[in-house]
């Protein structure tokens, strides 16, 4: 069933802390801040089904994403206090194998340095 993309920003952000509560079984995922305030490349943040404390960059784009843009949210996101322990970006932009392999490989290397792994969720 394919079901049509949000047609805003927040209703995007709404769906995904939705979405992301019942995957992860988690109803203490939240919100972090609201619009116009620094969130450290965070939106939703809290434990997923693993016990990890994680954070959410929701990106809404017609485009897909970039590994450039990727990483900006990344090194955004080493500044979100406490640290994370994983982060991941939500996009409404179409599943990309390459995309999905440059950030696997990302992933890998920040593991190695002692640092959160990397992912992305998309709309699909």
């Amino acid at each position: 069933m394919l079901i049509p993309a949000p047609k805003n920003w927040d209703e995007f952000q709404d769906i995904t802390l939705s979405a992301l509560k019942l995957r992860w079984q988690s109803p203490n995922l939240q919100q972090n801040g609201r619009q116009g305030q620094a969130q450290a490349g965070v939106d939703v943040y809290g434990p997923d089904d693993l016990g990890r404390q994680v954070g959410v960059q929701c990106k809404q784009t017609a485009e897909e994403l970039a590994l450039k843009t990727v990483v900006e949210e990344v090194k955004k996101a080493e500044c979100f206090t406490p640290p994370l322990e994983a982060y991941f970006l939500a996009t409404t932009g179409k599943r990309d194998a390459k995309l999905q392999t440059d950030v696997r490989l990302l992933s890998e290397k920040r593991l190695a340095s002692g640092k959160f792994p990397v992912g992305v969720i998309f709309w699909e």
